[in-house]
């Protein structure tokens, strides 16, 4: 039995326990005053610092898509709205291009010969 408690004296987990122990007994705990006023401090402090996240979310989600707004506002335009059919340097004829049967008809484009001799510039 001698050997047993030996061997527990010298086990790095009961020392650790047994220090701990030690250890608690000398600090000094806060009353009941203290522990509430201190936990509503704490409590008092996230509610604050959560408001202001909040704020500064919510100025940079406002920032943001008001940029967003301001871009699309002023982008470039898109394909569509530069070329128009008339702009178009050739007329490609689009009648009948395929039939109600199936048939397929070759689409080529017509080219005047103004248009040519632009493009050869």
């Amino acid at each position: 039995m001698k050997d047993v408690k030996e061997k527990a004296k010298n086990n790095v987990v009961t020392n650790y326990v047994r220090e701990s122990m030690q250890e608690l007994t000398k600090v000094t705990w806060p009353t009941k005053n203290q522990a509430v006023r201190l936990t509503a401090i704490v409590l008092g402090f996230c509610v604050v610092f959560a408001a202001f996240l909040a704020a500064v979310d919510y100025v940079a989600s406002t920032g943001y898509t008001e940029v967003l707004k301001f871009a699309a506002q002023n982008a470039a335009p898109s394909v569509e709205e530069t070329i128009s059919p008339e702009a178009m340097p050739f007329e490609i004829d689009v009648s009948g291009a395929e039939t109600e049967t199936g048939e397929t008809i070759e689409l080529t484009p017509e080219f005047t010969t103004e248009d040519a001799s632009d493009t050869a510039e």
